[in-house]
């Protein structure tokens, strides 16, 4: 994954290797699920932002931010746990932002993946 730099997908690659072994192809399985784990729990909180349920912002948040921290990527996480706050104190102001870049992060993640696969299949 030598190509997250190039989408601005902040990685931690020492956390991503520790977790792997340095199996550069679990690596991609580990981030592949990442992406589609992140891209459900996302839906999820669209859906409860759109009726303002902060407990289930809350926890989804907290899903995003533990499973982040896990395979390494940075910025996910930052977003997950600023959303966890805001949904624990309720404040409504943030919320879309913090989705919309969320969603941002996991799209580019998700193209740098596209990309790392298209050059090995070459």
């Amino acid at each position: 994954m030598n190509h997250c730099n190039t989408y601005n997908v902040s990685l931690d690659v020492e956390q991503l290797n520790h977790i792997s072994g340095g199996d550069l192809e679990f690596e991609r399985e580990l981030l592949e699920l990442y992406v589609e784990d992140a891209a459900e729990h996302l839906s999820t909180l669209q859906g409860a932002i759109a009726d303002y349920r902060f407990s289930v912002i809350e926890e989804m948040a907290h899903h995003i931010k533990g499973a982040s921290a896990n395979v390494g990527i940075i910025d996910m996480r930052r977003y997950a746990a600023e959303l966890e706050v805001v949904a624990r104190q309720q404040q409504k102001e943030n919320l879309a932002h913090l989705i919309d870049q969320m969603e941002q992060t996991l799209s580019q993640l998700q193209q740098a993946l596209n990309h790392d696969f298209q050059q090995q299949a070459v």
